[in-house]
């Protein structure tokens, strides 16, 4: 029940009689996450449907980040475009995730690699825009 996530570390799945049925955690964006990582795919993945997996871009971090923890984590994060076309990319205030304002903030997801991570300002990192996630 306790997956390598963050946030979304408490999910359920079970299969009642041949109906799914998924536990989702009690945070908000807990509840975003693992169901746009989770939820979905597996209903698509049930309905016979090909997974869409997640938009993934490059872009620089604005600012450092560190990541002391193992688990996969997806930051909520702000994209800019700069001058010169390049895709930067701040992680919004407040990461908790009971925090719906990081969602409001937000416009996609940074994603951060299991294992302790440290990146300095204008290293690249992968994000994953929410729109397309959300549509």
């Amino acid at each position: 029940h306790r997956l390598n996530l963050k946030p979304g570390r408490p999910v359920l799945y079970a299969d009642l009689s041949g109906t799914p049925l998924f536990g989702l955690p009690g945070n908000p964006v807990s509840v975003l996450v693992t169901s746009l990582k989770l939820v979905r795919p597996a209903i698509e993945l049930l309905g016979g449907e090909r997974v869409r997996g997640a938009l993934q871009m490059a872009a620089q971090l604005e600012e450092a980040l560190d990541k002391p923890h193992h688990r996969l984590e997806f930051l909520r994060g702000r994209m800019t475009q700069g001058a010169s076309g390049k895709l930067w990319v701040r992680p919004v205030r407040g990461q908790g995730s009971h925090q719906l304002a990081s969602l409001r903030d937000a416009d996609c997801l940074i994603v951060v690699p299991e294992g302790p991570q440290s990146y300095a300002a204008g290293d690249t990192i992968t994000v994953e825009p929410l729109l397309p996630m959300l549509s």
